[in-house]
């Protein structure tokens, strides 16, 4: 397995590099986009750290959509 083969299709990066992802997802038409949180599978020293940059993804991408409140 290529694993650049899987970096091209999913979002990856800083929060604001993933917002911009999706946000472009979203441009290209998509109605429904999930952000899958896996990093918290690597053991609780890393659980909290990623639910929180999955935050930062979600404010981020309401931000480019221009929904922030």
């Amino acid at each position: 397995m290529d694993p650049a083969a899987i970096l091209s299709v999913v979002p990856h990066g800083t929060p604001k590099q993933v917002a911009a992802q999706i946000a472009d997802f979203g441009a290209a038409g998509a109605r429904v986009v999930s952000v899958l949180d896996y990093s918290g599978m690597a053991g609780q020293a890393y659980a909290a750290d990623s639910a929180r940059k999955v935050r930062e993804v979600e404010d981020a991408v309401m931000e480019l959509a221009g929904s922030a409140s």
